[in-house]
């Protein structure tokens, strides 16, 4: 229905339904709309309002519409509104309040309309508007953005999946916004966004992701032609702090920035970066290319110019190396990077100079590394070379060495020996050969030779009592797979006159906290006198055999095995045992010491057995123990034999403590030997 009343210098008309048509998706109605024009001499004033406004998603329905200009005025070919209001009420968005002025050029068709007063997550809107025949343009700001309060007006408007992922984070912080944007009559063109925030802090429910006191500066500029757009940003962050687990970074003491460009074609659902430079300062400096088309890798180049290797470990590597060989180590030299990508595989390049590595737990040292590490999953081969001025690993120094190799298809391959010195003598490594399968992890294995080292000078840096001898052999195959090394063949070591074998020789976790050693040792023909003497256990003759079965050490200490030594049947070398041995066995095997002393046998030397032997199985730190021969009470350690004086060393203790009986071999070590009275 349509009425309308005349008054002096007034105009009313009041509708009850009105639709604007559009196309059904956008059209607009209107509920009891009045319109009031009138005449003053400050201007012409024009007010409508109606009860309520039927509006596109997502805003759907206004309620208490009103709007109006005071002061319309006519100038020439320009109208103008100097003072207008409009406001409304609206489910989210509360009731509004906004003012605004135009300034219109009808037979132009231009329009410039400025507004304020908008508010939106706690903050006012101030807008500018430009209109013409072909063109539009918007600038917008916003200060002090309340970011929980944004995020939750703008929540209801995304799609389900960003409306649950947004659920999961608490956020606060203060924002400041702000945008120009231009385009035409086919829509969006260029768009400029800024954004300030403050005291940002983020956190995930899973806590693997928290920000603190976070102050970022961001910039985007869009353009569009066609499907294709192209854009550029810069990231600036120079305050708090942030956790990605594992890396924590404090932008207080090292500030990060990125600046980047390239292009998003619409329809190919291709992203490309075609330059992008991110620097953490004191850092590191990576520049990065990157092409993706529909969430794939068609192209990835990343390169890091020569910079200091330490603040890069400490920041980006050690988070990712806890409670591994490599988790605290003190780092010198300098690194550089070049990595790679596209559909068919990838390369990576790292180049040393004069690195050295200590770890903090004194396991291994390396000083004045240089060369170029690689690895790749092409066809294409890329050359290793490394080269070292000196090494330790557990106190075992190492000489100068240098190798020469090539990656191809997950693999790595030597190109010549590599000797590695090792005190006196000398590892050859022939035939290494390194394959990394996604599924089954890293193996790698070679053949070598390890030539005469000096176990006297072995013993000393290992902290043993002085040995005498030479280690050496050939290695057959050793072989790595799973986290285990293992030795496929026998390693023979000359000791004591007599010879040594270890096989079924393996190594688990070896650069983990706690490496695990696995053996079965054969000892064959060991000079006594010899032992005794470099023991200062006291003087025993004769040889003496034995086995060290199913040995486990943990961390280098043992923790398992099944050991005996004893005389053997075939010794034909004279059987004779010290007073000082007699008393040091008698301890060993829980008897009382000083027994020779106070008894007749004092006025002997020494004295003629027939056999000896001990025997121990070791577990959960309790020593096993027994001899050569059950006796009436306890077990023969030394059985009486040949001429005499003839003497019998019986063990009573069948139980012993392993770091009890560690204590009595070490006090028998340092013993000045027995009183004789």
């Amino acid at each position: 229905m349509m009425s309308t009343a005349w008054a002096i210098e007034q105009l009313q008309v009041t509708i009850g339904h009105w639709q604007l048509d559009a196309e059904k998706s956008a059209a607009m109605n209107f509920e009891n709309v009045d319109f009031t024009m009138s005449y003053t001499r400050q201007g012409l004033t024009f007010k409508a309002s109606a009860d309520e406004m039927h509006v596109p998603p997502p805003y759907n329905k206004l309620t208490e519409i009103e709007l109006y200009c005071v002061e319309i005025q006519f100038h020439a070919q320009q109208i103008s509104c100097q003072k207008g209001l409009f406001s409304f009420t609206q489910k989210e968005l509360g009731s509004q309040k906004i003012s605004f002025t135009v300034e219109a050029y009808p037979e132009q068709q231009q329009y410039r309309i400025k507004t304020s007063g908008l508010i939106l997550a706690s903050a006012e809107i101030k807008s500018l508007i430009i209109l013409d025949k072909t063109h539009w343009q918007l600038g917008a700001n916003a200060s002090k953005v309340d970011v929980k309060t944004l995020t939750t007006f703008i929540r209801p408007y995304l799609p389900q999946p960003q409306q649950e992922s947004i659920q999961r984070w608490h956020h606060t912080g203060q924002a400041i916004l702000k945008l120009e944007a231009s385009g035409d009559s086919e829509g969006f063109n260029q768009a400029q966004i800024s954004t300030s925030l403050s005291e940002l802090e983020l956190s995930d429910e899973s806590g693997q992701f928290v920000t603190e006191g976070l102050a970022s500066d961001l910039t985007l500029n869009v353009s569009r032609q066609g499907d294709l757009w192209r854009w550029q940003t810069a990231l600036n962050i120079e305050q708090g702090q942030g956790y990605a687990s594992p890396v924590f970074l404090d932008f207080n003491e090292a500030p990060v920035g990125l600046e980047a460009k390239g292009s998003w074609h619409q329809k190919k659902k291709r992203l490309e970066v075609t330059t992008s430079v991110i620097k953490h300062k004191n850092v590191a400096q990576a520049d990065i290319e990157l092409v993706l088309r529909e969430q794939e890798i068609e192209k990835l180049n990343i390169k890091i110019e020569k910079t200091k290797l330490s603040p890069v470990y400490q920041h980006w590597l050690q988070p990712f190396t806890v409670g591994t060989a490599t988790d605290n180590l003190s780092l010198k030299g300098q690194a550089s990077l070049s990595y790679q990508q596209d559909k068919s595989g990838y390369e990576l390049q790292l180049g040393l100079e004069n690195v050295s590595a200590e770890d903090g737990l004194k396991r291994f040292e390396i000083q004045g590394a240089s060369g170029e590490l690689a690895w790749t999953t092409l066809e294409k081969s890329l050359p290793i070379s490394l080269k070292w001025q000196r090494a330790t690993l557990y106190t075992i120094p190492i000489g100068s060495s240098a190798l020469k190799a090539q990656t191809q298809q997950r693999g790595v391959k030597l190109l010549a020996p590599w000797r590695v010195p090792i005190l006196d003598g000398e590892l050859q490594i022939n035939d290494f050969s390194l394959n990394q399968q996604s599924t089954s992890g890293a193996t790698w294995e070679f053949e070598g030779l390890l030539t005469p080292i000096s176990m006297t000078e072995l013993s000393v840096h290992l902290g043993w009592p002085k040995l005498h001898g030479k280690l050496s052999g050939v290695i057959p195959k050793v072989a790595y797979h799973g986290q285990e090394i293992k030795v496929d063949g026998a390693l023979m070591v000359k000791l004591f006159e007599g010879t040594t074998i270890i096989h079924d020789l393996r190594l688990t976790k070896p650069f983990g906290a706690i490496p695990q050693v696995y053996a079965n040792i054969d000892l064959i023909d060991f000079d006594l006198e010899t032992i005794s003497e470099t023991f200062d256990f006291g003087k025993i003759t004769g040889t003496i055999e034995g086995k060290v079965q199913n040995l486990r050490l943990a961390n280098w200490h043992p923790v398992a095995f099944d050991a005996y030594l004893r005389t053997p049947k075939s010794d034909r070398i004279p059987h004779r045992i010290s007073q000082q041995a007699v008393n040091n066995l008698s301890e060993l095997g829980g008897g009382a010491s000083g027994v020779l002393s106070r008894s007749v046998l004092r006025f002997f030397e020494d004295f003629s057995y027939q056999r000896l032997g001990l025997s121990c199985k070791l577990r959960n730190e309790v020593c096993e123990m027994d001899g050569v021969e059950q006796a009436e009470q306890g077990y023969y350690m030394v059985k009486g034999g040949g001429l005499p004086p003839r003497i019998n060393v019986i063990g009573y203790t069948r139980r012993v403590d392993w770091p009890e009986l560690v204590t009595r071999l070490e006090a028998v070590s340092n013993s000045a030997g027995p009183v004789v009275q």
